[in-house]
């Protein structure tokens, strides 16, 4: 239990129970089981080792490396506008990014994306995003009917994963051998922070790719 203090009022007689009681309460302050934690603590870098667990009511077990994330619309990490095109037959590169060194190297991460696009009526439905990772690809969508203007797709999610370093490339392809191909005006990727992974279930947010 924590040490009690003896208030000590003018003309007081030091007794061997006063004395006895002052030597109990510096004992006390050498055992972390006798602290009253009264102020937020900074460990300067410091390790705490050798825990049997964590217990927090909260659950709020913060991190500021070791990110992972899941598909979702919670936070904007990365965003490029910019028009490109794609002539039937090939494949473009609309954006490349490398997942920063702060997100987990063992457990890996998805993301969702959003696409501002116009496919053409010539070579109709034939455009299509994937979403390659150290080129594999980990996700795909076709732009659809979206003709005349650009307009958005459907948001669709990575499903292969990426972990700390590794290179995204999130590129167009259009089908057909002839006429106009589609093109891409805005390209938005989004992610949530996992909360079902041990010790990193809540993330400060630091920013974005």
């Amino acid at each position: 239990m924590a040490y009690d203090p003896t208030v000590w009022e003018t003309y007081d007689v030091i007794t061997k129970e006063r004395l006895n009681k002052l030597e109990q309460g510096a004992r006390t302050g050498t055992l972390l089981s006798g602290t009253d934690i009264d102020a937020d603590k900074d460990w300067n870098g410091k390790s705490i080792t050798n825990l049997e667990a964590i217990d927090t009511p909260t659950g709020n077990v913060g991190a500021r490396s070791q990110f992972v994330d899941v598909a979702g619309l919670t936070t904007l990490r990365k965003s490029q506008i910019e028009t490109i095109g794609c002539s039937p037959g090939q494949t473009v590169t609309l954006m490349s990014v490398i997942v920063p060194s702060n997100y987990s190297s063992t457990i890996a991460s998805n993301c969702t994306i959003r696409v501002k696009a116009m496919n053409t009526r010539t070579i109709p439905n034939q455009g299509t995003i994937t979403v390659y990772r150290n080129g594999v690809s980990i996700g795909s969508a076709p732009i659809g009917d979206l003709y005349d203007s650009y307009k958005w797709m459907p948001p669709f999610s990575t499903t292969g994963g990426f972990k700390a370093g590794d290179t995204l490339d999130i590129k167009l392809s259009a089908g057909g051998t002839s006429g106009e191909g589609p093109s891409v005006a805005e390209i938005h990727i989004y992610s949530s922070r996992a909360t079902n992974i041990p010790v990193y279930k809540i993330f400060p947010e630091e920013g974005t790719w």
